[in-house]
């Protein structure tokens, strides 16, 4: 009842929204600028002063717009109001399994928000628009049939549209008092070494650039990054004073302080979540855990009563919790370093969870802010041979691909310095080139060019989009393409134009500019949106079929969702979580994903497989990367759930027969396939089961009824007429004369 209630709720909003949104595709398409030009004549002057710019530094003029079948043409659909900034990617998500979608976004103030994927209004739900936490830099991910995010202030939580489901405070980590000893090791040196590169580094830093994630960097620009309501004051503060150096997750509105002491010569450092989850099964028991990059820091409200300083304790580790009660299974210690060192033990991106070593479990990479790329082991926490690696300072996900065509699973690691280094397996440096500016976001991984050989795509702060030859990191003809201002959002690699080959590359910069770039002319498309970005472009279809949709979030509240006119509908174009395009890659496709309801006792469901990777024989210790297994799940949100397995030595199309519920309900259709290196790919549509379920029940149980009346009916006609025949009729009378009304 409730969520019918919210569904009429949704239409009921849907007619305030159609005259916001016209007002809105106005604002975006010809808004007026401060200096008298509209955004379009702006950002082709802004372009201009681009190229004047790279003339004089000598790089290639390379901006030339798409006409014709190359042209890109993202047209407004909605914008919604978070009220507060949102650093992390949106979830795309059908929440309410009505074939309408929804974009999910966990905002700064830690508050969950869940927009209609048609309209843009929110959803109506006990989680939406409630504060799960502090304040968060992380998004929200997708764990069984729940959703799970973290906060700064070291929680966990576990939820859906109506209820939280589990929540966990991560414990603190305990550090000798003494740990950096007496040579006072640890503590941050200005003449070390290091500090000398990060000056040289800085200097080659883009201006106005600044540290992304780095949430102690006194000496750097503090710059506005909410916008919120009154609603979220309180914790846009306490963002704000962190953003600049504060660190405070508790108490930055008054201004306490928390005062602490050691205990039995160890202090007890807090937990802090500065990313995004990851989830997987990474100890094999059929389960996906939650793993969580934690940052281990004292906030700078704490002090301490005896000869503390809670400035020298810094940590980090991976914690893994049981995805249904987020209990604790297992923490690996990471990285310690003093609070204000330079190589600081950090952790300011997701984990990646792949199968380095080829034992049939999952493994955790990740690089931190000390340097340090780890790759352990999913059950015993330990380092898997030959690593961890050093590099430097990384703030950007590692992403895994197969990049040489030999089978088994490389390690793309990005740093500050610029630095792109490729990892084999077991720890060896395939390669490793260097660009002119840091580099804070994760590689994207696309056959760009559409040459059949895929490539690494990275961009760094000078605004620069680098393409390197994923097999040998050869620099791309014609690359690096710049885009004017610093790039601190992921890459991303999807199909949006119809031409025949090659990718389109879709980069926000960080003065809010969107440009989609045509992977072989590296032609682009521009788009102004004016507001500063962090969060990646997300590639989705909410409807599930026709045309794509891209959705912007930025720092100043606003998520936008834009139809890419002229797109088609291709699974394999949505944005995928680990930074590896799948079109014409390798992935998965449902068929029949038109909403509809479904009646009966079960489902034929019909996939395909698609896999053109190319092994290299020469190289590759294996003859392909099958078989493949498929899992075909239906739930439904009255907790039905049914799971049917398969497995196929090929790529291909099938079909699976599944069970459903037997009760009017709606729910989801999904499918995983999960190749032999467990590099795996969904895909999910919305359904309704018996929806004329209950209108048949009535029928059924009123014909017989009707049946009998009609029948008595018919009768009582009958004996009237052999009354009329044989003349009793004669005493019915034809006139009122002479009778008494009672």
């Amino acid at each position: 009842m409730a969520r019918g209630a919210h569904a009429r709720t949704r239409s009921m909003r849907a007619l305030a929204v159609t005259l916001t949104l016209t007002l809105s595709r106005w604002r975006v398409g010809a808004a007026m600028t401060t200096d008298g030009l509209t955004s379009s004549d702006h950002r082709s002057r802004r372009a201009r002063g681009d190229e004047d710019a790279r003339r004089a530094r000598g790089r290639p003029a390379t901006w030339t717009a798409c006409a014709g079948p190359s042209r890109a043409a993202l047209e407004l659909a909605w914008r919604a109001e978070t009220h507060a900034s949102v650093y992390a990617t949106p979830l795309a998500e059908d929440v309410d399994r009505d074939g309408r979608g929804a974009a999910v976004t966990q905002t700064t103030s830690a508050r969950v928000r869940a927009h209609d994927g048609a309209t843009g209004i929110d959803l109506d739900g006990e989680s939406w628009g409630a504060r799960l936490g502090a304040a968060s830099r992380g998004g929200v991910v997708r764990i069984g049939e729940a959703y799970a995010s973290a906060s700064l202030a070291g929680e966990a939580r576990t939820f859906d549209g109506e209820r939280t489901r589990a929540v966990a405070r991560l414990a603190p980590l305990a550090m000798a008092v003494d740990w950096f000893g007496d040579d006072g090791s640890g503590k941050s040196d200005a003449g070390d070494p290091r500090e000398v590169e990060r000056r040289h580094e800085a200097r080659r830093r883009a201006p106005g650039s600044r540290r992304l994630l780095d949430v102690e960097d006194e000496d750097e620009e503090e710059e506005p990054t909410t916008m919120s309501a009154e609603e979220e004051a309180r914790s846009d503060r306490g963002w704000d004073a962190i953003d600049s150096g504060g660190d405070s997750t508790r108490d930055v509105a008054s201004g306490s302080v928390e005062a602490r002491r050691a205990v039995d010569g160890r202090v007890f450092v807090d937990a802090h979540a500065l990313c995004t989850p990851a989830v997987g099964d990474v100890d094999g028991d059929g389960e996906p855990e939650l793993v969580l990059a934690v940052s281990y820091y004292f906030d700078s409200s704490v002090r301490f009563e005896d000869d503390v300083d809670p400035k020298q304790y810094a940590a980090t580790a991976l914690v893994v919790l049981n995805g249904e009660d987020l209990s604790t299974k297992r923490s690996i210690a990471l990285d310690q370093s003093a609070a204000t060192a330079l190589f600081k033990a950090r952790a300011y991106a997701p984990p990646t969870l792949v199968d380095v070593d080829g034992d049939g479990r999952l493994d955790i990479v990740i690089g931190t802010y000390a340097g340090v790329l780890h790759v352990v082991d999913g059950v015993s926490g330990n380092p898997l041979p030959g690593w961890p690696r050093r590099l430097g300072q990384m703030e950007a996900q590692v992403t895994a691909a197969d990049v040489d065509s030999d089978g088994d699973i490389e390690l793309i690691a990005c740093d500050v310095r610029g630095t792109v280094a490729v990892f084999k397996s077991n720890g060896v440096e395939l390669w490793n080139k260097h660009v002119e500016s840091r580099i804070a976001v994760a590689a994207s991984v696309g056959d760009v060019d559409g040459d059949d050989e895929i490539e690494i795509v990275v961009g760094d702060t000078s605004g620069a989009v680098h393409a390197f030859r994923a097999k040998d990191g050869t620099a791309r003809e014609h690359w690096p393409v710049y885009v004017g201002d610093k790039i601190l959002a992921p890459i991303v690699l999807t199909k949006l134009r119809q031409t025949k080959r090659g990718l389109d590359v879709i980069v926000a910069t960080h003065d809010g500019v969107v440009h989609v770039l045509e992977g072989r002319s590296r032609c682009r498309d521009v788009f102004d949106i004016a507001e500063k970005i962090y969060a990646a472009p997300f590639v989705t279809s909410f409807a599930g079929f026709g045309e794509l949709d891209v959705i912007i979030s930025t720092m100043e509240g606003h998520v936008r969702s834009f139809k890419a006119k002229g797109s088609k509908f291709n699974a394999l174009a949505l944005t995928s979580s680990d930074h590896v395009s799948r079109y014409d890659y390798f992935g998965v496709a449902l068929y029949d994903r038109t909403y509809r309801v479904i009646r009966g006792t079960y489902v034929d469901v019909v996939y395909e497989i698609i896999d053109r990777r190319v092994l290299d024989h020469a190289k590759a210790r294996k003859s392909s990367l099958a078989p493949y297994k498929v899992a075909i799940t239906v739930t439904s949100l009255d907790g039905f759930k049914k799971i049917v397995s398969a497995r196929h030595d090929r790529a291909g199309r099938y079909t699976l027969r599944v069970g459903v519920p037997s009760t009017k309900t709606r729910g989801e259709i999904r499918v995983r396939v999960q190749d032999v290196n467990l590099i795996a790919d969904e895909d999910a549509y919305s359904v309704s089961f018996h929806e004329n379920y209950e209108i048949a029940l009535k029928w059924l149980v009123a014909l017989p009824f009707l049946l009998a009346s009609a029948a008595a009916i018919r009768r009582a006609s009958e004996d009237a007429l052999e009354m009329d025949v044989f003349g009793a009729s004669a005493s019915i009378p034809t006139t009122t004369k002479g009778m008494h009304e009672e």
